[in-house]
């Protein structure tokens, strides 16, 4: 007699496709890496595919685990709807038609919203696990109750997606992809650059912090002036390498920074998401913001100190936390005080620009000597 129980994911796995939604920034994006781990483990002849924004593209479509990543950019939705309305129409449509067409059968949806809920129910996607943040998952046929991130790892909410549904959980920790091609390219730069084995190696990436726009950026990055003189006293103090990474839209930050230091850095060209990884990863270590640069970094797998001003490093640091990232903080009352997803108003930025160059120095210059003694203390 057969029983009209209902087959679990891992009865159906030979067949199963798993599509993952993260529509949010690239450190976003990057915290959702151990779910592509865990699913492999769990559901190891299952088929992953990803849907995120144009930007966080790259941190995952070298991913030789994801069968595809589909791209939607709502900005660009946007743009087009306000110019022409019928051809915005028919190019969503031929969006949601490519993944209907897939067949999915679950749908681990990050994004805290209604609209994809209701889309993925729409086209037939049969369960739906997500958020139910502000009462917005009522579309899904699974949702965990969440207020924000308020009191652990974002990648751990993450995970507690996956727990909804039965799978065992391990600690992955976060990783970037590049291909072969973005390696040639570093290790040409490198040459070019006269960077030798034994040298030490710092890169420096001032940027970031798109995710809270063009008006509150300065909420997320310690000031370039400092990061100027960071990087003279790194050369001069420390006789360090300092290579300046940077990304799209940040020449001006650099060239601000290039026009104001005494001592020329190694400047990188303007990289991709996947050519900065690869990057990052030879570096000895990686100073940088709260955000993206940051992010990248820890998957790459690079040695990382950190500056972080109103976010909260327990909930936005460094994941998984490991003793080779180092946060620095200026110990002031008011921070952190970025919460529920609110970025505050504030006139004097007393966390960031009240941090100086000679805290940062001691921070960077501690870090790595402390990394060289656990170094030599394995190979003992």
């Amino acid at each position: 007699m057969r029983s009209g129980k209902r087959p679990t994911f891992k009865d159906r796995e030979k067949s199963l496709k798993v599509l993952l939604i993260n529509p949010f920034g690239i450190g976003d994006v990057l915290f959702s890496t151990p779910l592509i781990g865990i699913l492999k483990d769990n559901l190891p002849r299952a088929s992953l595919y990803y849907i995120c924004n144009k930007w966080a593209r790259g941190a995952i479509e070298a991913c030789g685990e994801l069968k595809k990543v589909f791209i939607f950019e709502k900005g660009d939705y946007r743009e087009l709807w306000a110019k022409d309305k019928l051809r915005c129409l028919k190019e969503f449509t031929s969006f949601l038609n490519s993944i209907r067409r897939e067949r999915f059968d679950i749908a681990i949806d990050m994004s805290m919203g209604h609209q994809y809920g209701f889309f993925l129910k729409l086209i037939g996607v049969p369960e739906r696990v997500g958020f139910d943040y502000k009462g917005r998952g009522r579309f899904f046929t699974k949702r965990l109750k969440f207020n924000g991130f308020n009191d652990k790892p974002i990648g751990e909410y993450y995970k507690d997606l996956l727990r909804l549904i039965g799978l065992d959980i391990k600690d992955y920790p976060t990783k970037i992809w590049w291909t072969e091609d973005d390696e040639k390219q570093t290790d040409r730069f490198f040459k070019e650059s006269g960077l030798k084995k034994g040298e030490d190696v710092i890169g420096i990436a001032p940027g970031g912090g798109a995710s809270f726009g063009k008006e509150k950026i300065a909420f997320k990055r310690w000031p370039s002036d400092k990061f100027a003189r960071l990087s003279e006293s790194l050369m001069k103090d420390m006789n360090a390498k300092v290579i300046l990474i940077w990304g799209p839209g940040e020449e001006p930050l650099i060239m601000s920074m290039l026009n104001s230091m005494a001592q020329r850095p190694i400047v990188a060209p303007q990289t991709t998401v996947r050519e900065a990884a690869s990057l990052m990863s030879r570096c000895d270590c990686v100073v940088c913001n709260d955000g993206g640069p940051l992010h990248m970094a820890v998957a790459s797998g690079a040695k990382t100190v950190s500056i972080f001003g109103p976010s909260d490093q327990n909930i936005y640091g460094p994941y998984l936390k490991d003793n080779r990232h180092l946060v620095v903080t200026k110990d002031v009352d008011c921070r952190p005080c970025y919460k529920k997803f609110k970025i505050p108003e504030c006139k004097n930025l007393k966390c960031l620009e009240g941090l100086n160059v000679d805290e940062v120095f001691s921070a960077v210059t501690e870090h790595m000597a402390e990394l060289r003694r656990d170094v030599k203390a394995k190979t003992r």
